[in-house]
């Protein structure tokens, strides 16, 4: 038993904030495949273990980034941009690619279904019809 803001529950989170479409609703709780926490620091739980291999602070943020954006999709060359301002664009580009995979693994992306990210050669997108659940006021 837990006890989180007063109230007492059978290992599950009481969890607020904007969820997935997909988020399933159990005891009257609603479950996640994926939770991020960002008031009070960032935290990634996936399946409720903590997810902990991102390789920096960019793939951190280009992940909460991306899921505060979510239902928008955001062009590659801005996000670049916004990460890496002072490298060139080929640069930027070439390390938002390795980031990118860096989060899909983490998150398990490619295993997903719906997938948590919606991904073109384009732009990237967090996809608002996936499992997850995000701490942050719509």
């Amino acid at each position: 038993m837990a006890d989180w803001h007063g109230k007492t529950f059978d290992g599950d989170l009481l969890l607020e904030g904007r969820f997935g479409k997909k988020s399933q609703q159990r005891h009257g709780i609603i479950m996640a495949k994926l939770v991020l926490r960002f008031l009070g620091g960032f935290e990634a739980l996936l399946g409720g273990v903590p997810a902990s291999s991102f390789e920096s602070d960019k793939a951190r943020g280009l992940l909460a980034y991306l899921a505060v954006e979510a239902g928008r999709p955001q062009r590659r060359e801005i996000l670049a941009g916004l990460l890496w301002p002072e490298l060139t664009e080929q640069a930027a580009r070439t390390n938002l690619r390795r980031v990118l995979a860096n989060v899909r693994d983490v998150i398990g992306d490619r295993e997903e279904e719906p997938p948590l990210l919606i991904i073109s050669r384009q732009s990237i997108q967090f996809n608002e019809e996936a499992d997850y659940r995000l701490d942050t006021a719509d």
